[in-house]
């Protein structure tokens, strides 16, 4: 809480009570001055004669009128004073409420912000380093199979563990990349949990991956496309959360010694 709420809190606490130990006094003068009045009027009263009983209506003068009515107007003054500076404390209340939790929030979106800058430059990050290395062939009914192999750096300073590698080919006719994509990596995160291969800092593995899958129409394409998934975690990662980076190459069957880039679904995370 800033200085200036505190002080502003804390004026407006003193008021209300000074406000309200002022209500309670003249509330005190009217009682006693009502409490009194009965007890002048008796003494001073005739009393009537003991035939004759008669009401007797005790009129107030101007001057008591005056003051009775001032006292009215005082108590009122005191209690709308009273609700003012309740409702203004209430109200600074809020305020500091609502400005904490924003600044909270601040505060915590740029704790994360900076654990994750930490993190990504101290994480290990691997990619290809060069082509990959295919071969395939085309069995009966769209049968394709064969192996990629893909030379894998980590160009982080720290080293990637249980790194393992998946290949998926496919074609463009009824295709799809983001399917192609998402099994490749199911593919690498079996080697994930079960092969523990390592890559340090700066050091370059060539890893191969068998590769075996129905594309249908393969036959009659020109070019297959061939997306690739390189899991890995990170040593100092204690929810071990498995990273990706995915790539995708195209070429002809006819010769798969020259490919060539995708243009996309070169991803890191």
């Amino acid at each position: 809480m800033d200085i200036i709420t505190q002080r502003f809190i804390a004026i407006g606490n003193k008021l209300i009570t000074e406000l309200r130990r002022l209500s309670d006094s003249i509330q005190q003068q009217v009682n006693t001055t009502r409490d009194a009045k009965p007890a002048n009027q008796e003494q001073t009263q005739t009393p009537p004669p003991i035939s004759v009983v008669q009401p007797i209506t005790v009129k107030k003068d101007a001057y008591e009128s005056e003051q009775d009515n001032k006292r009215h107007w005082q108590t009122f003054g005191v209690q709308i004073a009273l609700t003012v500076f309740t409702a203004l404390a209430f109200g600074a209340a809020a305020y500091y409420a609502c400005y904490a939790k924003k600044q909270w929030k601040q505060m915590t979106e740029s704790n994360r912000l900076t654990r994750q800058s930490i993190e990504a430059s101290q994480r290990p990050w691997l990619g290809r380093d060069g082509k990959p290395e295919v071969v395939l062939q085309i069995l009966p009914d769209s049968m394709v199979t064969g192996t990629v192999g893909v030379p894998i750096k980590n160009f982080g300073p720290s080293p990637a563990l249980r790194v393992g590698l998946g290949a998926y080919p496919w074609i463009r006719i009824g295709g799809d990349s983001n399917k192609a994509r998402e099994e490749a990596c199911k593919l690498a995160d079996a080697w994930v949990r079960e092969v523990s291969e390592s890559v340090f800092p700066q050091q370059t593995k060539k890893l191969s991956t068998p590769v075996t899958s129905q594309v249908n129409g393969v036959e009659k394409a020109p070019m297959v496309l061939i997306s690739g998934c390189i899991a890995y975690r990170d040593q100092f990662d204690t929810t071990k959360t498995t990273h990706h980076t995915t790539f995708c190459v195209f070429g002809s069957f006819s010769n798969l010694e020259s490919l060539s880039s995708c243009g996309f679904d070169e991803i890191a995370d």
